[in-house]
C-alpha cells in the first residue's frame, strides 16, 4: 500500500480492514491522519512495517493480528480505545496496556510457536511494572486470554487483572491443546488457582476452558 502525494484522506471513513496488505509505517500514519473519524481498525496478516504507531483520537476498536516480529507498537495516541484485540509477538505488553486508560474489552492471544516465553514470563510476572498498571484496569469489563499449550506464563497477568479491575464482568481463559493426552491434573490445579485469586469486582465471573482446536472470539 502506498499513499499518493495528493492524498486528501477519507473524511467520513469509520471502519478500515487491512488484510494481507504490504505497507510501511509512514503510509499507515498518513492514511490514518487523513481519516479523522476512524472508529475501528483491523490489521490482519499484513507486513512491510517494523513498527506501528496507531495515532487516532477517535479510534474505539483495534484488532492487531501480526504474523511477523515488530520492533514496537505504540498506542499512546489512541486514548479513546475501548476494545483491543492483540495477536502479535510483542514483549512490551505492559506498555501497551498502560497507554489505554479507557479500555473496556481486552483479548490476548499468545502462541507458543511465535513467542519467547523466557522474555514474556518476565514481563507478565509480579513486578513494579505491573503494579503501575492498576489505574489502567479501572474500566475493564471483559477480558479474553487465549494461550497455546502452556498456561503458567499467563497466570500472573490474570491474577493482576482480577485484583485491579473493579468493573470486571467476565474473564475467559482458554487453553488450546491439540494433543489428545490432556494433563487433567494441570487443568485441575489451574482451576483451583483461578478460584482462589482475589477479585476487585464482586460480579467478576471467570471462565476456564480447554479447546482441542483454536477458538476465536
Amino acid at each position: 500500500m502506498s499513499i499518493p502525494p495528493n492524498f486528501c484522506g477519507f473524511k467520513k471513513l469509520l471502519e478500515l480492514h487491512l488484510v494481507c496488505v504490504t505497507f510501511d509505517s509512514v503510509a499507515l500514519g498518513s492514511f490514518m491522519s487523513g481519516s479523522p473519524f476512524l472508529e475501528k481498525l483491523c490489521i490482519e496478516y499484513c507486513d512491510g512495517f517494523e513498527y506501528l504507531d496507531i495515532s487516532s483520537p477517535t479510534l474505539k476498536v483495534l484488532l492487531l493480528e501480526i504474523i511477523h516480529d515488530v520492533k514496537s507498537i505504540c498506542l499512546k495516541n489512541a486514548k479513546n480505545l475501548i476494545d483491543f484485540t492483540l495477536d502479535a509477538n510483542h514483549n512490551s505488553l505492559s506498555d501497551l496496556i498502560k497507554s489505554l486508560p479507557k479500555i473496556k474489552r481486552f483479548s490476548l492471544f499468545i502462541w507458543k510457536k511465535s513467542y519467547n516465553y523466557d522474555d514474556t514470563t518476565q514481563v507478565l510476572g509480579p513486578s513494579k511494572e505491573l503494579e503501575c498498571l492498576s489505574c489502567c484496569c479501572l474500566k475493564l469489563q471483559t477480558v479474553n486470554i487465549y494461550v497455546d499449550a502452556s498456561a503458567q506464563h499467563a497466570m500472573s497477568l490474570i491474577k493482576f487483572i482480577l485484583a485491579n479491575s473493579p468493573l470486571l464482568k467476565t474473564l475467559t481463559f482458554n487453553i488450546f491443546e491439540e494433543s489428545e493426552a490432556v494433563n487433567a491434573v494441570m487443568f485441575f490445579e489451574i482451576s483451583q488457582d483461578l478460584l482462589l485469586m482475589e477479585r476487585a469486582s464482586p460480579r467478576a465471573r471467570v471462565k476456564f476452558k480447554h479447546s482441542p482446536y483454536p477458538l476465536f472470539w
